[in-house]
């Protein structure tokens, strides 16, 4: 477990020189770069530690590169006071400095951050306004069923008063065709008043 977890570690300690590396393999004669993490690259008078020291380039300074040794190992370099010498390429990148970037990152995180907190934030009133508006549904499906429940009510009473009437208006007519009846039977069997010879009824 001990082998494993020190393998591991010297290879992430790794990583960030092979990136260095892969950047100085890729870059060009003539193409914008800059000083790597190093705190600075020491800039000689030809390619090779042995010249005479010109002066350091600070890291994540822009140079220009002019071109490559024979065996690659150094590159001439115009830097921004315009100082023209050889640096190892093993200092040379193609990016910013990640001492550079990291303030930036810091302050991109810490925006990213307020942003999800806001975002966060009107979440959670967005969620409180929903809540209301449900509560608010809710109130009203219960008065619609309400009243939906007093117009079934008022149906059905007005249906039995339809009824109610329907069958009074029913036994009215009943019984005036009944009297009518009754006064039709009737009436032929009432006694009829004599006419004397002059005219007037007994």
């Amino acid at each position: 477990m001990l082998l494993r977890t020190f393998c591991f570690i010297t290879a992430m300690l790794a990583l960030p020189l092979m990136a260095q590396e892969t950047d100085a393999a890729s870059t060009s004669e003539g193409e914008q770069a800059y000083v790597s993490d190093e705190l600075f690259a020491f800039m000689h008078a030809g390619p090779s530690r042995n010249y005479r020291i010109l002066g350091s380039i600070v890291v994540s300074t822009p140079i220009t590169l002019i071109r490559y040794s024979d065996d690659r190992e150094f590159v001439e370099v115009i830097d921004d006071r315009q100082r023209t010498g050889w640096i190892e390429a093993i200092n040379v990148m193609r990016d910013t400095s990640l001492r550079v970037k990291l303030p930036q990152i810091q302050q991109q995180l810490s925006e990213a951050q307020a942003a999800l907190q806001d975002a966060r934030q009107n979440a959670e009133s967005l969620q409180q306004q929903i809540a209301d508006l449900e509560s608010r549904l809710n109130g009203k499906n219960r008065q619609f069923e309400q009243l939906q429940a007093q117009v079934e009510q008022a149906e059905q009473q007005l249906s039995s008063k339809d009824q109610s009437e329907l069958h009074e208006w029913f036994m009215r007519g009943g019984m005036i065709a009944l009297a009518g009846i009754i006064i039709g039977v009737i009436i032929p069997y009432l006694p009829k008043k004599k006419r004397n010879r002059d005219g007037w009824m007994d």
